[in-house]
């Protein structure tokens, strides 16, 4: 099962593909749930975009660990869901360039997590894109960054940009 993880401010730009692609994955017999934390419902926000808000939402701003805290929230709310071995991180902007078919053929092909991270010695810190997939190992141990006594953690509430 794959959890689809929408980060978003009110809704998904590019709704109509994103549906293709859900409707692609349940006629391949593929099993996934949707998650969302937007920032905010509106008047503009898909149903099921608001079907999907997690539980418990927290108030977000540009270039604040809050970005992070509300991927890992709804990580582990996706990790509640026993089936869940992949999670992928959406924004509200992303659209799906190949089909479901080619997701599944070619993203999905291991067991593995898929981030793009790059780390800069001269001022310690990491960079990485916000697109990722997620096994369900990775997505436990991210949610680490949770709990603020994790020595892990704590590195993360001090950067400019922890996103």
């Amino acid at each position: 099962m794959i959890a689809f993880c929408f980060l978003l401010y009110d809704r998904v730009q590019h709704s109509k593909r994103w549906e293709e692609f859900f409707s692609e994955l349940k006629v391949m017999g593929i099993q996934f749930k949707i998650y969302t934390h937007p920032k905010k419902i509106t008047k503009y926000t898909q149903k099921w975009v608001a079907d999907n808000k997690i539980p418990h939402t927290i108030p977000t701003g540009w270039g604040e660990y809050s970005l992070l805290e509300a991927c890992l929230l709804m990580y582990k709310e996706a990790l509640k869901t026993k089936k869940n071995e992949y999670i992928v991180l959406c924004s509200g902007a992303d659209i799906p360039l190949h089909r479901a078919s080619y997701f599944i053929k070619h993203v999905l092909k291991d067991k593995k997590s898929h981030l793009d991270i790059r780390y800069n010695n001269e001022i310690e810190a990491w960079a990485s894109s916000q697109w990722m997939y997620l096994s369900r190992s990775g997505a436990k141990d991210l949610t680490r960054l949770l709990n603020p006594r994790d020595k892990v953690a704590k590195r993360f509430l001090d950067f400019w940009i922890p996103e």
